[in-house]
């Protein structure tokens, strides 16, 4: 119990100095950079890996013979930003893809899946700009969830489904998100006319989720008692592939 509040401890001071960081950046890059006429604006859909610290919720489905989770899993989704100076802001949102798996149990066969969603907004400073090239550092402030499925895999009948509703369930977790990441970007092609220019994006993007405020299970509206404290926590690595313009 000291350990997991030592943790929880660490955790919220680490997304105090984060927000003071991106506070620092914000003020820095208005003050310095807003007359220097450098805009910059893209949207791009991003696919990576994604971890996600399972070790709670995959002991829990051990002890009951269900088989655990991967913590590496496919992420999707999109996201756009605009820059001001070197001043950044933006969104993102992902969804997290990973395998079900089937389970015999005494009581019967079941299949278990497990799903996660997060976004975010952005807000940074870039510390390369101009020409083809950007590298920024970024801080996203969100919130995620994360959704366990379990499935009865026996063939019911309509009767069976109305005399016992309970043969499927889902659970749900949500919680505050706290994204650390460096993105760089580069235009493949620049294309220009006076000051103005733009061309197809990629990029990457990589850096570390941290959940500092984890919320309780539900099943549909109901609360659930003693469940695994989880949520959408672990390190990422992206790619990029959209579409940015500027002057």
């Amino acid at each position: 119990m000291h350990l997991e509040n030592a943790a929880l401890s660490l955790r919220r001071t680490i997304a105090i100095l984060a927000l003071l960081t991106a506070s620092g950046w914000a003020e820095r890059a208005a003050a310095d950079d807003w007359d220097r006429g450098h805009r910059f604006a893209g949207g791009y859909f991003m696919i990576g890996w994604s971890a996600l610290r399972l070790d709670d919720l995959n002991t829990a489905l051990a002890a009951h013979g269900y088989p655990q989770f991967d913590e590496s899993s496919l992420s999707l989704g999109g996201g756009g930003h605009f820059t001001v100076g070197r001043l950044v802001l933006g969104g993102q949102g992902h969804g997290y893809l990973s395998e079900s798996r089937d389970s015999y149990l005494p009581t019967g066969t079941y299949r278990t899946s497990l799903t996660a969603g997060a976004g975010f907004f952005d807000i940074g400073y870039q510390l390369v700009q101009g020409g083809r090239a950007r590298l920024a550092c970024l801080v996203g402030l969100g919130g995620g969830g994360v959704q366990l499925k379990r499935v009865d895999l026996r063939g019911p009948t309509f009767e069976d489904v109305l005399s016992d509703p309970g043969r499927s369930a889902e659970l749900t977790t949500t919680g505050f998100l706290l994204d650390l990441g460096v993105s760089v970007d580069v235009l493949t092609r620049r294309v220009g006319h006076h000051d103005m220019f733009g061309g197809p994006l990629v990029g990457v993007r990589a850096g570390y989720i941290l959940s500092p405020v984890k919320g309780d299970w539900k099943l549909g509206d109901r609360d659930i008692a003693g469940g695994p404290r989880i949520g959408v926590e672990g390190a990422y690595v992206r790619a990029l592939l959209g579409f940015g313009g500027g002057r």
